[in-house]
């Protein structure tokens, strides 16, 4: 909706900021397939925001949940 809504209107990114929230679910096995790790969040999270967007960057991203039994 967000994305379709900035094209409708024609707002000028520029005076826009476009913030999003990320917690990835599990999509495979191995230590880099689920939670935040920095591939996962690349690969499964951000691409997928900004396809869904239908933008070239994101101003914002939040780590949306915490993710249980990570130390960092």
């Amino acid at each position: 909706m967000t994305g379709r809504a900035l094209k409708a209107n024609g707002a000028a990114r520029k005076n826009v900021v476009i913030a999003t929230k990320v917690y990835t679910n599990q999509m495979g096995d191995g230590p880099n397939m689920s939670g935040l790790s920095r591939k996962h969040i690349l690969q499964g999270g951000c691409d997928a925001s900004l396809r869904r967007l239908d933008v070239d960057t994101i101003d914002l991203y939040q780590i949306h949940r915490f993710e249980p039994g990570r130390a960092d």
